[in-house]
């Protein structure tokens, strides 16, 4: 007898149910995640492949953050979800998107806080680029480190723009010359885009040519073009 039919996986969501062999969500709870992925853009009704009326239109993202669904996503991404579950969501997030994976060279993410990592145990924004390099098959690199900064969630955005000023840099061992020609910088939520894009800015003409930002969920309440 196989040993999940003894203990068999429970559904990421309600943490009840037993999920299908194939998902790590029960039948009962599988209609939330097609919610989680087509819910629209609350100013342009636009779904997140589609939508480009909002600041930071470079930024890709598999779905809008904001409403029940996806905070509990997220928070599980957080806290306790496994490489099944991971693996799930971030496959999800890329479908929704519609962002092409294999053409990167490598993906690399944003860093987490070293006291955040040491609370949650784990670096969630680290754990979905494993999880696009394992399915997907590019490599997943380490290129920055954090120096210093506060939590941003409770700033504004010119404050976070100023956090960010000087809190991450790109590692010693990467050459002054770029080596990849086009990288994938990923991170959990884009609240304004100031981290993943400051972020970006070091990485790019240092670690690669052209660094593209890809994020699992971005807020809905960001500021309009020419507001």
């Amino acid at each position: 007898m196989k040993i999940r039919h003894i203990f068999p996986h429970v559904c990421m969501v309600c943490l009840y149910n037993v999920s299908h062999e194939e998902l790590p969500v029960c039948s009962a709870c599988i209609s939330q995640m097609q919610i989680l992925v087509t819910a629209p853009c609350k100013t342009c009704g636009q779904p997140p492949s589609s939508c480009r009326c909002v600041d930071n239109d470079k930024i890709r993202f598999g779905f809008f953050f904001g409403n029940s669904i996806s905070r509990d996503v997220i928070y599980m991404l957080k806290n306790r979800i496994d490489i099944r579950s991971m693996d799930f969501i971030a496959e999800l997030a890329v479908n929704s998107s519609g962002i092409n994976i294999p053409s990167y060279d490598a993906v690399t993410y944003v860093p987490r806080l070293k006291r955040r990592v040491r609370r949650a145990g784990r670096d969630q924004a680290r754990e979905f680029a494993k999880s696009l390099s394992r399915i997907y098959g590019i490599p997943m690199i380490e290129t920055l480190e954090r120096v210093g900064g506060v939590e941003q969630k409770l700033l504004s955005r010119d404050q976070r723009i100023k956090n960010i000023a000087g809190k991450f840099r790109v590692k010693d061992t990467f050459p002054e010359e770029p080596e990849y020609k086009k990288l994938l910088l990923v991170d959990d939520v884009a609240t304004t885009g100031a981290t993943i894009t400051a972020c970006a800015s070091l990485l790019r003409g240092r670690v690669s040519r052209s660094v593209v930002m890809f994020t699992l969920a971005k807020t809905n309440t960001l500021k309009k073009k020419g507001v």
